[in-house]
């Protein structure tokens, strides 16, 4: 049972994290940050939406903060419409505005949940498109080292394969499956990421009209 300061005790119903006891040993400051971020990550047992077949709950606690599902898109491919994942955002204050979820400083949750397999190439493209025409215009040196860290998270996927970007103020956690599997230091990146599904150049206008809660598809 995962047990929140100031919520009852509830299930660890996670695919992010697994209740587990914290390691013995933390090297840095930032590692004891990220690990605490995700030790805090608990799914609500009550489900918000189902989307193409897959289901998420209207709620998870990052934190001890309540995080609430903004809206859930599905992304297709090719003009066959090919549906590659189902996405669901989470953040504090739910709204419709993408320029106000892009300045909310409080955390949010991104959840991909892919319903067909892919290769590691497949998927590093995908992140390489979003990278191209979100920041390779105006990113720093140091978004350009983020990005290099990202696309080496890159995995090969099957149907029901999580991947989930949890962004903080200060960085990015990157979670596939239940295992966390990277810490993207940098507030510049975690803001280009999100932008590139909420932006003008998401990777389709269904999926980022979804994420907005403007459209169920």
């Amino acid at each position: 049972m995962a047990k929140i300061a100031g919520f009852p005790a509830m299930p660890c119903l996670a695919p992010i994290v697994r209740c587990r006891r914290p390691p013995r040993m933390i090297g840095s400051s930032l590692r004891k940050a990220a690990f605490a971020a995700l030790v805090a990550l608990a799914w609500s047992p009550a489900w918000g939406m189902t989307l193409d077949g897959v289901g998420m709950p209207d709620s998870l606690q990052l934190q001890g903060q309540p995080l609430r599902l903004n809206g859930m898109g599905v992304r297709s491919f090719t003009l066959l419409h090919i549906r590659g994942y189902v996405a669901g955002l989470y953040v504090p204050a739910p709204t419709h505005d993408p320029a106000a979820l892009l300045a909310e400083p409080g955390p949010k949750v991104l959840k991909i949940q892919f319903v067909r397999q892919a290769s590691v190439g497949r998927v590093q493209d995908e992140y390489q498109r979003g990278h191209r025409l979100n920041c390779v215009p105006h990113c720093s040196a140091t978004e350009e080292a983020a990005f290099e860290q990202l696309l080496g998270t890159a995995r090969p996927v099957k149907s029901g394969d999580i991947t989930s970007f949890v962004f903080m103020p200060k960085q990015l956690d990157v979670m596939f499956n239940d295992s966390r599997i990277a810490t993207i230091p940098g507030a510049e990146f975690s803001h280009h990421l999100l932008a590139s599904f909420l932006g003008e150049q998401p990777p389709t206008v269904p999926l980022r009209d979804g994420l907005l809660g403007l459209t169920t598809q």
